[in-house]
C-alpha cells in the first residue's frame, strides 16, 4: 500500500465519496468482473499456483498477466476492497 501514492490518497480521502469513482466496490461485483476477464481454467490456474506456494518469479508474471487484462481503475478498485476486507 505505502508503495501506491494512487491508493494511498484514495484512502485517506473520504472513501464513501470516491468508491463512486470506482468500477466497482463490492466482492460481489469484483467477482463479476474478474469471470468476465478471466477464463474458469485460469482463475484456476491461479488459484493451484498460489495455494502451492508461489515463487518472486511467478509473482511477477501473475501481476503482469492480471495488469494486462484489468485497467487501472478495475485494480485500484480491487486494492481498496482487499484492504476493506482485511481491515473487518
Amino acid at each position: 500500500m505505502k508503495n501506491n501514492p494512487e491508493l494511498q490518497q484514495f484512502l485517506e480521502d473520504d472513501n464513501a465519496s470516491n468508491d463512486v469513482n470506482l468500477p466497482f466496490s463490492s466482492k460481489e461485483e469484483a467477482t463479476k468482473v474478474l469471470l468476465k476477464k478471466f477464463s474458469i481454467g485460469e482463475i484456476k490456474d491461479i488459484q493451484y499456483m498460489i495455494s502451492n506456494g508461489i515463487t518472486t518469479e511467478e509473482k511477477e508474471e501473475l501481476f503482469l498477466t492480471i495488469q494486462s487484462k484489468l485497467t487501472e481503475e478495475e485494480l485500484l478498485a480491487l486494492k481498496v476492497i482487499t484492504i476493506k476486507e482485511m481491515s473487518q
